[in-house]
């Protein structure tokens, strides 16, 4: 694990712009632009479906998956080491978000038996889906970015 310094500014439905420094000369920049997409109202209806993409985590790298989405807002995944995983989401009352709970199986999953906490962002005109759920000590997370045919 590496000690970062973040710094960054934001304009409320505009930007987040800033940079990260690692000690020693290592600086890392970033912008973005606001999405309208956040502005889109959050349904389970628009989540349903199979996702096809990439999921990964600080310890066990990226690797491809897929997740599959039912109109309850239950899911199911695997990764292709054999990882499955399971949870809901729930959408939030405002913004494009949805509120997610993961549980990992056994091996060969990086948290096995683990049930960890997040939150999933659908751009709908582009059918992709973002999950994202840190690990209680905020030193890990797991990923998924994946597009809906």
């Amino acid at each position: 694990m590496r000690n970062a310094t973040i710094a960054a500014s934001y304009a409320e439905r505009q930007s987040l712009n800033g940079s990260i420094s690692y000690p020693g000369p290592s600086v890392t920049t970033f912008t973005s632009t606001y999405d309208t997409a956040y502005d889109t109202t959050p349904t389970l209806a628009s989540l349903a479906g199979k996702y096809t993409g990439q999921a990964g985590s600080s310890a066990q790298g990226v690797q491809s998956a897929t997740v599959t989405v039912t109109d309850t807002g239950a899911f199911t995944a695997v990764e292709a080491d054999g990882c499955t995983f399971s949870g809901t989401a729930s959408p939030r009352s405002r913004g494009n978000i949805f509120d997610q709970s993961v549980t990992f199986d056994g091996f060969p999953c990086e948290f096995p038996g683990i049930t960890l906490v997040g939150i999933a962002f659908l751009d709908v005109p582009n059918h992709r889906l973002y999950g994202a759920a840190p690990a209680g000590d905020r030193t890990n997370a797991v990923i998924f970015a994946g597009t809906r045919p």
